[in-house]
């Protein structure tokens, strides 16, 4: 057989094994490119962006320090806030909400009953000493729990806190330590405690921002809310007692502390509850350093009106409103709708940011600390077909 005929099957067997090697890359090279994972898919919308605030200004007093705080939202408004003042009495809503977190109170309950002593008739004739808020006591006089609170709260008892904090925790130095520990868990770690649990002592010392957040947690206390909108109460000896708190109802003001010693001689710490749209929204404010208590009373109701007249609900999206497409690289697009209502409470001054999550599932709206958001409905979008995929880049 000749050399030439011979080379002939060899040949075609290279042929076949190369033309093999070409079908299984071409095959692997097809397989790649089918089951390779596409590329993510965009939401295009024109909502996605800022929305500024308004110019809005609360009537606080020209001197001192004041702010404005709204649950959900943060600090909202103020001056100085920052600046450190004695809180007089306000400090008295700190023991109030540690007591009630050591020895908790629902409402409707009385909890248990102290017996004063001698020792309370101590620190009652040196607060008197002192030209401090009291409520006259006698030996052997009993007084629930929730009573103390009243003292506390309403005719604004630097003798009972005093005793009170013996009572609940063993000694100030207990209480002290207790606190220190309660505001540092409630991030107020601007406020520091003094000689006293009542605040008379100008040690205790705190600022706008802490206190307006003080204020948000003691509205989240039934009890304690519940005690600082009381225009009075009647105690065991000494009979009735109105509420420093002059201003209850005005400007819708619910609560909450009044304060003044001979570093503050003006504060008030004072709670609104509103209605925004079906929305309970609770606001705080707090006016420190001012001439007198009765100015700062004075001033608190025109700053809560204005307060409730700047918060506002936005509505974003509608519950099955086309928002936006999603937009494939491969040239498919399908519409994007809201699956629920997307609505944002917002105070007047602060933007509102609307942008859609890394994976395009979401629409959130944010303003201040808070955010809201929305599942986003797309149908599948169309298939790229296998060319598309083969010469993708």
């Amino acid at each position: 057989m000749s050399r030439r005929r011979r080379r002939r099957p060899e040949l075609r067997t290279r042929l076949l094994a190369i033309v093999s090697v070409l079908v299984v890359a071409a095959v692997a090279v097809g397989a790649y490119c089918w089951f390779r994972p596409l590329p993510s898919v965009r939401l295009s919308t024109s909502l996605i962006g800022t929305t500024p605030g308004e110019a809005y200004a609360l009537p606080f007093p020209a001197v001192g320090s004041s702010a404005v705080a709204v649950d959900g939202l943060g600090l909202v408004a103020g001056h100085g806030v920052d600046e450190r003042f004695s809180t007089a009495s306000l400090a008295k809503v700190i023991l109030a909400l540690c007591v009630l977190e050591k020895a908790p109170l629902t409402p409707g309950q009385q909890g248990p009953t102290f017996t004063l002593t001698t020792s309370d008739i101590e620190i009652y004739n040196r607060a008197l000493s002192m030209n401090a808020s009291t409520l006259g006591v006698i030996n052997g006089e009993r007084l629930t729990e929730y009573q103390t609170l009243q003292a506390l709260m309403i005719p604004s008892a630097d003798n009972i806190a005093d005793s009170l904090a013996r009572w609940i925790f063993g000694s100030h130095q207990s209480y002290v330590a207790y606190a220190r520990a309660w505001l540092h868990a409630h991030h107020l770690d601007r406020t520091v405690l003094g000689g006293d649990a009542s605040g008379l002592h100008v040690g205790t010392t705190s600022t706008a921002r802490d206190l307006v957040n003080l204020g948000l947690i003691a509205m989240r206390n039934p009890v304690l809310a519940s005690i600082a909108s009381q225009r009075g109460a009647t105690f065991p000896v000494v009979g009735y007692k109105t509420n420093y708190d002059t201003v209850l109802g005005q400007g819708g003001i619910t609560g909450l502390k009044t304060g003044n010693n001979g570093s503050n001689h003006g504060a008030f710490l004072f709670t609104s509850t509103a209605q925004i749209r079906g929305h309970r929204v609770d606001i705080a404010g707090v006016i420190l350093g001012q001439p007198d208590l009765a100015t700062a009373l004075a001033a608190a109701p025109a700053v809560m009106d204005a307060a409730r007249r700047g918060l506002r609900v936005d509505t974003v999206a509608i519950a099955g409103q086309t928002v936006g497409r999603t937009v494939t690289r491969w040239g498919a697009s399908t519409p994007a709708t809201a699956a629920e209502t997307l609505t944002v409470l917002r105070w007047i001054g602060a933007p509102v940011t609307v942008s859609v999550d890394a994976a395009g599932s979401w629409l959130i709206a944010s303003t201040g600390t808070s955010s809201e958001r929305v599942r986003l409905i797309a149908p599948e979008p169309a298939r790229p077909s296998f060319w598309w995929r083969l010469f993708r880049r």
